[in-house]
């Protein structure tokens, strides 16, 4: 008698999975644009289930596959941004997914409806598992907590401070009398060592109190409390995020320029370990960006690209950018024709938003066609990658 092995590999930014039995692979039935970020067999493994989001919409999913057949069988949609950690309760009976949007969901395997939703991670969820009974499901966060939540109330039931730079892993013991964690290594360009554990819940307290505060008004009060915050603990994700939160007035908005060079119609010419394509942003209320889209550059440290910017008729003009800000974007400098033009601009954000206008300085151009460049120069310590999105560039004329 045979034994049956059934493998399933999943590819990132393609979208396909292979189930491969006795040597034979087939792929399940492919859905177009979608990218696998986890993976996960049902308990009685008749179902293979996959988590990741749409790279047109950028919405978050969890999509189901028959095991046997490839057919795939349902879409948990909820989450507005990409799931990154999916796993079943060990009855079959619901899955948890973790997402970049700072959720835990509860799903109903059945009926496909969310059971309820877990908030209070102020990172992307990077990994969900339940406790062997199932009574407890355990959350790891790039905001250096992880917790652990009631599953048939949603109640959170502790938050472990121990992980300066996130939980990137966790799982429980067979008897689910112990819970194993992983973190992230502390960057190798960092100058300060690792908080002790007294620091770690100092900070802690420190973020709780500044959040308190910013509730109430107190935006001075919530602002040095966070700076306290990040003397203990420069990298602290928590601290940095509430931080970026704390600007105040009307949110910032791209809509309004004079006559928009839309950057996701620009004919980029060169690209330097960088993916740029153009981005609907529905998902995040179109109607705050210039056009409702906006290019977004796939990008690491060092990555760079160009576009061509054409200008009609020569003179002095004031040049600004409308970029977008979310919390994976890095810190890049612009220049015009080889030459740098206004301050390094941090892309991040705790949420997406569009920047507003970024002012670059002013320039004199001749008419015809320009070349504006996009160097990433670093990222914000808050944010986990490199990533840019430029909305529009506006020339806005000058006297002479």
């Amino acid at each position: 008698m045979k034994t049956r092995l059934t493998v399933v590999c999943g590819a990132v930014l393609c979208g396909i999975i292979v189930c491969c039995s006795a040597g034979n692979a087939a792929a399940l039935e492919v859905v177009d644009g979608f990218s696998v970020m986890s993976l996960a067999f049902s308990p009685d493994g008749k179902v293979v289930a996959a988590g990741g989001g749409d790279n047109v919409a950028n919405g978050g999913e969890v999509l189901f596959w028959d095991a046997q057949t490839g057919v795939l069988l349902r879409k948990l949609t909820g989450h507005t941004d990409f799931v990154t950690s999916i796993t079943f309760s060990p009855d079959g009976k619901t899955l948890a997914s973790g997402s970049k949007d700072e959720t835990v969901i509860l799903w109903d395997t059945q009926t496909g409806e969310p059971k309820r939703t877990l908030t209070g991670h102020w990172g992307r969820v990077s990994a969900v598992a339940f406790s062997p009974d199932g009574k407890i499901l355990v959350s790891g966060s790039s905001d250096w907590t992880v917790r652990l939540w009631d599953v048939d109330s949603g109640a959170l039931v502790q938050t472990l401070v121990e992980f300066p730079h996130g939980a990137s892993a966790v799982t429980f013991s067979p008897d689910g009398t112990m819970l194993a964690t992983t973190s992230p290594e502390q960057p190798e360009s960092d100058t300060k060592g690792e908080p002790t554990k007294a620091q770690a819940e100092r900070v802690f307290v420190l973020v709780e109190e500044a959040l308190a505060a910013k509730r109430a008004g107190r935006l001075d009060e919530a602002e040095a409390k966070l700076r306290q915050a990040l003397e203990l603990d420069p990298h602290n994700v928590r601290a940095h995020w509430v931080l970026a939160l704390r600007i105040g007035g009307a949110p910032p908005n791209n809509r309004g320029t004079l006559s928009p060079h839309e950057a996701e119609a620009l004919q980029v010419v060169e690209m330097r370990n960088s993916s740029p394509r153009p981005q609907e942003l529905a998902s995040w209320g179109a109607e705050k960006w210039s056009g409702g889209a906006h290019l977004l550059g796939k990008c690491k440290y060092g990555s760079s690209l160009t576009l061509l910017l054409p200008v009609a008729s020569a003179g002095r003009v004031r040049v600004d950018l409308y970029a977008t800000q979310a919390p994976g974007y890095g810190q890049f400098q612009v220049s015009m024709d080889g030459q740098k033009i206004g301050e390094i601009f941090d892309g991040f954000a705790p949420a997406v938003r569009p920047s507003g206008r970024i002012s670059l300085g002013t320039v004199s151009l001749d008419a015809g066609v320009h070349r504006l460049r996009f160097d990433v120069v670093g990222k914000n310590p808050a944010s986990w990658d490199f990533w840019l999105g430029i909305d529009c560039i506006d020339l806005v004329p000058l006297p002479e």
